[in-house]
């Protein structure tokens, strides 16, 4: 690799703007998170113009005889490439760290790469997959889920399948929660055509707007337009209840009264009866004595019968 005479003006040391977006995605042990560790390294290594640290062999050591404009671009490239080396050894767990702390920048993404790299139709099945699956969840913010997205969408293009754009939108509009029900209708209602970027501006603004409410329109909107789209009518549930209750109300009164048995009430309310065959009091015409041998003599006809009572036994 040809050694620029030019020292390189990327700073890549601790407070290096790389470090800070590198901390964002940890490489797990296992690799699962390859795809976006790699995606991340390569973007901002393409955006400070240092891909070239990770993917040659540093150069070999000028002799004792070198000039000094060699010389001073030799040790330009060691002191770049012990930064570089230095942000890949941060954005690593820490197993990973101790395994590559002797290797340079080039020897670590070489390795990473061997370790956990997939063949293309696996990489695109795992990147489809995680955009097909994506969904926010409760507590997380909304900017970062649709970035996240994008980048599934750049590795699956990279790989040569290109999603459409309205796919794409629809796709994240689908992965977000019913608070958001309010923002999708309105952007679908209204014939948007929005950026990726210009989605993701909306949403965090939506959010903000939200949370600055304290309320989530969303989830009443939503109720609202099921309640339509079920034909329910206000009201109808609070008379339902109304009734049930009253219902209840009611059977646990008679179950108390016949549960109980007051035989002091049934007393003072057999007293008073009046019977309409001797108008004595104190019992009923079918428990009267003379009723009872009035009709066993047939001189009376039973109680309902519609007939003329014989006044003399036949």
């Amino acid at each position: 690799m040809a050694i620029s005479s030019t020292p390189s003006t990327t700073s890549l040391g601790k407070d290096s703007w790389l470090r800070s977006v590198m901390d964002k995605c940890i490489l797990k042990d296992d690799g699962s998170n390859f795809l976006e560790w790699e995606f991340n390294i390569k973007s901002v290594a393409l955006t400070d113009n240092v891909l070239t640290y990770l993917t040659e062999a540093p150069p070999i050591e000028p002799g004792p005889r070198a000039s000094s404009v060699v010389r001073t671009a030799y040790d330009d490239h060691v002191r770049m490439s012990n930064d570089i080396k230095n942000v890949l050894i941060w954005s690593m767990s820490p197993k990973l760290k101790l395994s590559c702390i002797s290797l340079n920048a080039c020897e670590i993404s070489t390795r990473m790469i061997t370790m956990f790299s997939q063949t293309p139709k696996v990489r695109q099945y795992d990147a489809a997959a995680r955009f097909f699956e994506a969904k926010l969840e409760r507590g997380q913010k909304a900017g970062p889920h649709v970035l996240k997205m994008v980048e599934y969408v750049d590795i699956l293009e990279r790989l040569g399948c290109n999603i459409p754009k309205t796919l794409v939108v629809d796709r994240i509009l689908h992965s977000l929660p019913t608070k958001f029900a309010h923002f999708r209708l309105k952007y679908n209602m209204n014939g948007m055509d929005k950026s990726y970027h210009e989605i993701h501006a909306l949403l965090t603004q939506a959010e903000r707007d939200m949370e600055a409410s304290g309320s989530e329109k969303g989830d009443v909107l939503t109720m609202k337009l099921k309640n339509m789209s079920l034909g329910v009518k206000k009201g109808r549930g609070k008379k339902k209840s109304q009734f049930k209750k009253s219902s209840k109300k009611h059977d646990k009164g008679k179950g108390k009264a016949i549960e109980n048995g007051n035989p002091k009430a049934k007393s003072a309310k057999l007293s008073e009866a009046k019977c309409f065959h001797c108008n004595g009091k104190g019992h009923y015409r079918r428990s009267c004595p003379k009723y009872l041998e009035d009709l066993k003599e047939g001189r009376v006809m039973p109680i309902g019968f519609k007939g003329r009572a014989s006044t003399s036994k036949r």
